[in-house]
């Protein structure tokens, strides 16, 4: 691998946005706080009938909630009886259901199916509140149930359907999620289930913004004056770019400031490249750096959050072994680079 890149991503030393902090998925953020709330809300405009599902988007997990007629509430979760192989729960997985106060299936798929008569119990798990039911603790068991049991990792990764007595469709726009249409819904739906194919680079950018507030807690993300979105991941900096002459996502990190590039270092550089499959190293004047791209037509918001993880996890991993051998110290703030030079205002 060559010493420096063609493509100019070093970045400013000064003028940038202050980098703001984006937290690895674990424990319970903002995002899933706000959505609790908003699903104790949803909760308590429900009258006797009416139901509220979330689901996941790519899997087959999913949360439903009941309100009955004596002022209580009826919830299921997904079980193995439904789940297709690759989701299937393991015993941690049943075993944390237990724990957080669902109740075990009763029935069999085969005895659901076998009969067109209501029966007795569940074949999912299952959870009562008599009146008066608190919302909020429902709320929570739901929400908790999704990130925890099912591994959800944000809330950008569900939608909902809520609909009453005859499959009335309810909206709640209330929850901030995708509505998904009922499931004997006979209208077309022009642009559900398709993934953005952006026209321009202005186009991408928004859907990146997008995709970074929604499973992270910040309330606006800033760009510095070349469009590059500078985030904090652990103790790693990344810089975010949406490329102008074809429609990639560029994250990159400085590793090393004020290194030597000697040729232990691009030895020592060549050799990570390799190993890492998908994130390359090189070093731009005195300034080691490690860079990962996306193809964004179309664009997939998940892989921008997995490819933070998998570039900020690695440099806070790599970043010090790399420092202690070659000098430089940890990059606390942008260093110098040029204005890369746009090429082009739409991709093709």
């Amino acid at each position: 691998m060559s010493a420096d890149r063609a493509r100019p991503r070093t970045p400013r030393r000064r003028g940038d946005a202050e980098p703001q902090t984006i937290r690895p998925v674990a424990g319970e953020s903002l995002a899933w706080r706000r959505l609790t709330a908003a699903v104790a809300e949803a909760i308590s405009v429900l009258v006797p009938g009416q139901c509220l599902v979330l689901s996941a988007k790519r899997r087959g997990y999913w949360v439903h909630l009941v309100a009955d007629g004596r002022g209580g509430l009826h919830a299921e979760a997904s079980s193995n009886a439904w789940l297709k192989a690759r989701d299937e729960l393991d015993r941690a997985a049943v075993a944390r259901l237990g724990a957080l106060g669902w109740a075990p299936p009763t029935l069999t798929r085969e005895e659901v199916e076998a009969t067109d008569e209501g029966l007795e119990g569940s074949s999912n798990f299952t959870r009562f509140w008599p009146a008066p039911a608190p919302l909020v603790e429902a709320a929570t068991l739901l929400t908790t149930t999704l990130r925890e049991v099912y591994g959800i990792r944000r809330p950008g990764q569900l939608e909902y359907t809520a609909f009453g007595p005859g499959l009335k469709e309810i909206l709640l726009p209330t929850l901030g999620l995708a509505n998904a249409p009922l499931p004997d819904d006979d209208e077309d739906d022009e642009h559900g289930g398709e993934l953005l194919q952006p026209e321009n680079p202005e186009e991408l950018l928004a859907a990146v913004v997008e995709t970074l507030r929604s499973f992270s807690d910040l309330e606006e993300v800033v760009s510095d004056e070349d469009g590059d979105i500078p985030l904090r991941y652990g103790n790693t900096l990344i810089f975010v770019r949406v490329a102008a002459d074809a429609p990639y996502v560029e994250l990159f990190s400085p590793v090393a400031r004020g290194v030597e590039p000697t040729l232990e270092l691009l030895k020592a550089l060549n050799d990570l490249t390799g190993h890492h499959r998908q994130v390359g190293f090189f070093i731009s004047g005195d300034t080691v750096y490690a860079s990962l791209d996306l193809v964004a037509d179309p664009f997939v918001p998940d892989h921008v959050g997995a490819s933070l993880a998998v570039l900020g996890e690695l440099c806070d991993d790599v970043g010090p072994d790399l420092r202690q051998r070659f000098g430089g110290h940890a990059p606390l703030e942008p260093a110098p680079r040029k204005q890369a030079k746009r090429r082009r205002a739409r991709y093709n």
